[in-house]
C-alpha cells in the first residue's frame, strides 16, 4: 500500500516546476536511504526472523542519515589550534631543562609557551564538534 507525502501548497508556492519534480526525487531518495538503514539496523537485532521495522528504528535511521554519516569540515581557527597546541607542547618540553630556566628570557618564553600549550589544548579539549 503506498503511501502519499502532502505537503502544503502555500510551502510549496515560490518554487518552480522543475524545483517541484527535484523535491520529489530527493524525497525519494532520502526516504529509500532511512528505509535501508531501518532495515541494516533490525539485521542487526534480528537472528532467523522477519524483518520488524518500529518506529524508533526508523528515528535512529533518520539520526544516523542526518548526523552520523555526515562529517562536518572543521573550521581553520579549529585546525590551528590543534597544531598550536602540539608544537608549543613540544617547544615547552624542550624547554623545561633547569639549564634554560635559569636563563631570563628563555624562562619567559618558557612560561609563554606553557600558557599557549594549556590554553589551547583546554579550548581545543572543550568545544564541541558536532
Amino acid at each position: 500500500m503506498p503511501k502519499d507525502i502532502k505537503i502544503p501548497d502555500e510551502k510549496l508556492k515560490y518554487l518552480s516546476e522543475p524545483a517541484r519534480d527535484e523535491l520529489v526525487t530527493v524525497t525519494e531518495t532520502y526516504v529509500e536511504d532511512i528505509l535501508r538503514e531501518a532495515f541494516r539496523l533490525d539485521i542487526d537485532n534480528s537472528s532467523n526472523r522477519d524483518p520488524d521495522i518500529n518506529r524508533s528504528m526508523i528515528d535512529d535511521a533518520d539520526q544516523w542519515i542526518r548526523k552520523a554519516y555526515v562529517r562536518r569540515k572543521k573550521p581553520w581557527w579549529f585546525i590551528v589550534l590543534q597544531i598550536a597546541a602540539a608544537i608549543f607542547g613540544l617547544i615547552t618540553g624542550y624547554l623545561f631543562n633547569s639549564q634554560f630556566l635559569q636563563n631570563p628570557l628563555l624562562f619567559i618564553i618558557f612560561i609563554i609557551c606553557l600558557t599557549v600549550t594549556i590554553s589551547s589544548t583546554i579550548v581545543v579539549m572543550f568545544i564541541p564538534r558536532e
